[in-house]
């Protein structure tokens, strides 16, 4: 699956418009539009991980890297992801003291 792919598949599931994500995201609305239809053929780290952040998904799950770690036979769990679902938990909270 593509990036594009993928991120099509998690706006949908949240139900959001492209506007929602440029919003929540941060992201200007055309460049999503750009990355939704595979026009971005090299996107920056730092967008990606911007929509990740707010579509609540990890880098690894929009950029794919996920499955290409279980192709190769080194399928481990990234760090604050849920193997089942691809999608992060939240860290524990620490008290301060």
């Amino acid at each position: 699956m593509t990036l594009s792919e993928r991120l099509r598949e998690v706006l949908e599931g949240q139900g959001w418009s492209q506007q929602t994500l440029s919003k929540r995201s941060g992201v200007h609305h055309q460049q999503i539009y750009k990355l939704l239809h595979g026009e971005t053929p090299d996107p920056r780290v730092s967008t990606i991980k911007r929509l990740a952040k707010a579509l609540g998904v990890s880098l690894d799950y929009l950029t794919g890297m996920d499955e290409e770690e279980e192709e190769e036979g080194k399928s481990r769990p990234n760090a604050g992801v849920s193997a089942g679902d691809k999608r992060p938990r939240q860290a524990p909270r620490r008290g301060r003291r």
